[in-house]
């Protein structure tokens, strides 16, 4: 795939995430349980939505491997932040 159809898809993936989330948030009451779960498993979808940003903008291996795990290393500690 080219890498203009790659960000085109990534592109349409965020604006369908970021529309849902928004219709979910407006439909449910404000402090209901199922709109917190709801917000907590999107907040664990979006540092992996951009990991995958990451992993595409990688071009040759050792570079790939440096993006990994530095998507990785942000990964961990934004799930370190929210456990506090």
């Amino acid at each position: 795939m080219s890498s203009s159809r790659r960000i085109v898809w990534m592109l349409a993936t965020w604006i369908f995430i970021l529309v849902i989330y928004s219709a979910v948030s407006l439909l449910l009451k404000r402090g209901s349980d199922l709109l917190n779960a709801f917000g907590n498993i999107v907040q664990c979808i979006v540092p992996l939505f951009a990991n995958a940003g990451l992993l595409l903008n990688a071009g040759n291996a050792p570079l790939a491997e440096k993006y990994l795990l530095d998507a990785a290393r942000h990964e961990l500690h934004s799930l370190d932040d929210r456990s506090v």
